[in-house]
């Protein structure tokens, strides 16, 4: 009996042992859980009197039940259960405050430069002598060319028109060119004869110091507009590139309505601070997510309070994450960016690569950028949809949360975005979403971003932005 006894006392202050320790996890879980701030103050008090309940209560039956052998099981068995429970929390806790911190705006964002020969004419750098010298104002491009001098003595050629500057490349009238890498970008795409000859020989990247115009409000009482930019490449979301999606999203939470405004990346428009030819929207991305947000405010006369910038990464990533999409298209098609991707016509799942592809793609359209802005709209949707339908959001909490820190930025602040997400959950919303778009007609036309070259733009239909301006003025009053 005395044996019988001993092991219950020692199992009673095992479990007293278990669950300070799970009360432990527990204040420094509710305390991550008050620093966040994402929860209402009506469900966070309703879990600390849970929370200390659930630490009394233990300690208080034990002291005068502890030779109850069901009891002392029992607490075992819960406060095992608890230290797990809060253990679990306090890491998606951690990683969520770690994933605000990352999507933070950077104040720096790289360029980058390439010095190009042309295919099985040069096998080393120091053969070359004569450089050509992309016509693209960008902010770093001096000093990448006093990088550039540090694997040899070069002549520089300046061009003033890109055409020019492209010619005498494949002219063999230089040995090589110095480029950026959106005209690079740019060239492989318009230029078959390029596409075939270019090599990139040397890579040379700069940081530059970005600057940000913030028009802060009370995201819970007024109404905002976030512009969402979609710029095209992979990798690092650092770097300075097109802007492919261009979406304005405004939102009026006290009426629940949220309108997607969509605008074509080759609308044909003043950029915001620089003088002489227009531009492409889309090329407001090469100066700064600044002058995108500019030039669009230019565009409609209002204020855009915030900004998320989203990569081909985040795109691709996140689709595959949730397990696909479904599209509904209304032609089948080959993707002139991945022919990989077959597009059936109508109802169909796709994986992040043909996603992707779908949203880009215009050259099997007859009305052009004008349908790809429809499927950028459904593909936008169609991932929301996903995310708040089902469960793969808890499911896939952790990979989103890795994905979207790698390859998405914001200048929302934790504070603005904890206030959403208490939002949602306080009052439930029924969201009225409504989407538009404005149009206008194909031209070609010299642009600011590539001087001396007839380029495809949009030039905009003033009626179109004129009704969008209206409607959005409509959500905001």
């Amino acid at each position: 009996m005395k044996r019988v006894f001993s092991k219950k006392y020692l199992l009673s202050y095992f479990v007293r042992f278990l669950s300070f320790f799970s009360c432990v996890l527990g204040f420094f879980f509710f305390s991550m859980l008050w620093f966040l701030n994402i929860f209402p103050m009506k469900y966070f008090l309703f879990f600390v009197l849970f929370f200390v309940l659930t630490c009394l209560f233990p300690f208080l039956f034990l002291l005068f039940r502890h030779r109850q052998r069901i009891f002392l099981f029992f607490f075992w068995v819960w406060n095992l259960f608890l230290f797990f429970l809060f253990l679990v929390g306090i890491i998606y806790l951690f990683r969520t405050f770690h994933f605000m911190e990352l999507v933070r705006s950077s104040e720096y964002q790289t360029e980058i430069y390439y010095l190009v020969g042309r295919k099985n004419e040069v096998s080393s750098i120091s053969e070359i002598s004569e450089i050509g010298i992309s016509p693209l104002f960008m902010k770093g491009k001096d000093q990448a060319q006093k990088k550039l001098l540090a694997f040899g003595d070069y002549h520089f050629h300046e061009y003033s028109s890109s055409n020019s500057f492209l010619q005498e490349f494949l002219s063999h009238n230089i040995d090589a060119i110095f480029i950026d890498s959106i005209s690079h970008d740019f060239f492989l795409e318009e230029s078959s004869n390029y596409a075939k000859m270019a090599e990139i020989l040397e890579t040379i990247d700069i940081s530059i110091r970005v600057e940000e115009t913030l028009n802060d409000v009370d995201v819970l009482t007024d109404p905002f507009h976030i512009f969402l930019s979609g710029i095209d490449t992979y990798g690092d979301i650092n770097c300075v590139s097109r802007s492919d999606v261009n979406m304005l999203l405004t939102i009026n939470l006290t009426a629940n309505q949220i309108l997607l405004t969509s605008i074509p990346r080759d609308y044909y428009v003043q950029l915001h601070d620089i003088k002489g030819y227009k531009d492409k929207l889309t090329h407001a991305g090469i100066y700064g997510i600044d002058t995108s947000v500019k030039t669009i405010e230019d565009l409609f006369g209002i204020d855009i309070n915030y900004y998320l910038r989203v990569n081909f990464n985040t795109l691709v990533n996140l689709v595959d994450l949730i397990g696909g999409i479904e599209i509904n298209s209304d032609s089948s098609f080959q993707a002139w960016t991945n022919p990989n991707c077959f597009i059936k016509k109508g109802k169909q799942k796709v994986n992040g690569a043909c996603a992707l592809a779908y949203s880009r793609e215009r050259k099997s359209y007859v009305t052009g950028d004008r349908h790809r802005v429809l499927n950028q709209q459904e593909v936008l949707l169609s991932i929301l949809n996903k995310l708040t339908s089902s469960n793969v959001l808890i499911s896939n909490y952790m990979n989103i949360l890795d994905t979207l820190s790698i390859s998405f930025q914001t200048n929302l602040d934790r504070k603005r975005i904890t206030s959403l997400i208490q939002f949602q959950i306080d009052k439930h919303p029924s969201w009225k979403f409504e989407t538009q778009r404005v149009d206008g007609k194909g031209d070609y036309q010299i642009t600011y971003s590539i001087p001396g070259m007839k380029v495809y733009v949009m030039q905009p239909e003033m009626e179109s932005v004129k009704q969008a301006k209206f409607k959005i003025d409509m959500i905001i009053n």
